[in-house]
């Protein structure tokens, strides 16, 4: 009745509970506008994914763990109701494929909620509470110089024209360490070959330059005189446009 409906409304104003989605609750064909609504986890998630400047090759791995792992319990629940034992039956429930990727998506799903605790939408962050293991670091496992040496000998045996400079081009992959999309965004103008150095800083990801390096600093990387050679051939390459 709307007798009972008053003295409901009157309690949970007592209390400090009269909030937003409380009233749309309550008076679900009210014309009034409410000037906040708090948003489902699936909601905000989307929010805070949109807000990041990130490549898209991050952007996408943070979509997968999203709808791999957090979306099918988590999405429909009010952010702010969301708490640590949810989140840990969630965790339980789910077969990890590996350490670390059990790491990555509790901290991308603790980054959700310190945004919107900083959104003064949620008061805790309920992912604090859960332990993220220790991933270990798995051993890296280079080519020996002799195979690295025969793979570019064949490149430069088997390529031609234009062709070649995927030679050159592997070439200063092996002997620079510089990862393929800080090999592929480097300018002309940051090597140089008097001083057998090159300014890393910058990325090209799906054919697109950014003006970043995967741990975010900027460095510089030291020549031999294997990456020399290979870097003034594509050099000299690109200059007679072959």
């Amino acid at each position: 009745t709307a007798a009972s409906l008053l003295e409901q409304v009157k309690q949970l104003i007592q209390l400090g509970m009269l909030t937003d989605d409380k009233y749309l609750e309550l008076f679900p064909n009210t014309s009034y506008q409410l000037g906040k609504l708090t948003p489902t986890f699936g909601e905000y998630a989307q929010t805070w994914l949109d807000s990041r400047e990130i490549v898209q090759n991050t952007r996408d791995n943070y979509k997968r763990v999203l709808n791999t792992y957090w979306m099918g319990g988590l999405a429909t629940t009010m952010i702010d109701e969301v708490t640590a034992l949810q989140v840990r039956k969630v965790v339980n429930q789910i077969s990890w494929p590996s350490s670390t990727d059990r790491k990555f998506a509790l901290n991308t799903l603790s980054g959700i909620f310190k945004a919107a605790v900083a959104d003064e939408l949620a008061t805790r962050n309920p992912v604090a509470a859960i332990p993220r293991g220790k991933a270990q670091a798995k051993e890296p496992d280079p080519y020996p110089q002799d195979e690295a040496d025969q793979i570019i000998a064949k490149l430069h045996a088997t390529l031609a024209g234009k062709l070649r400079v995927y030679a050159h081009y592997y070439e200063a992959a092996f002997y620079t360490g510089l990862r393929p999309c800080e090999l592929l965004a480097l300018r002309p103008e940051e090597i140089d070959i008097e001083r057998k150095r090159l300014r890393v800083c910058r990325v090209m990801v799906q054919g697109e330059i950014h003006e970043r390096v995967k741990n975010k600093y900027a460095r510089t990387g030291l020549l031999n005189d294997r990456a020399i050679k290979a870097l003034e051939r594509a050099l000299a390459m690109r200059s007679k446009g072959r």
